[in-house]
């Protein structure tokens, strides 16, 4: 559940092979807000998952300054979203996979 959430969102967009680069790929999930258990347990892998996509070898303890530095950057391609039951209805019965 926490992988295809971070995956899967109506406006997560889809790329054919023509258009896709590494960057769009990279940025092609989300962050998903899950307390202190994605804080905390998962060391920062929902709460800071764009970063982990573009910098994958950076410590999990550098991952929320890394988020906070390519937010500005990234600008609407940077998608944020919550972690409940709600999000996987809504990505189940609205997105393509």
């Amino acid at each position: 559940m926490i992988t295809y959430l971070h995956h899967t969102h109506p406006d997560i967009p889809k790329y054919s092979p023509e258009e896709w680069t590494f960057v769009l790929g990279a940025t092609a999930t989300m962050d998903r807000t899950f307390g202190i258990i994605g804080t905390h347990l998962f060391h920062h892998i929902s709460t800071d998952h764009v970063a982990h996509h573009l910098f994958s070898k950076i410590p999990h303890y550098y991952l929320p300054d890394a988020t906070k530095a390519i937010i500005p950057l990234l600008g609407k391609q940077y998608k944020k979203g919550s972690f409940g039951w709600t999000d996987l209805k809504e990505a189940f019965s609205k997105c393509q996979w």
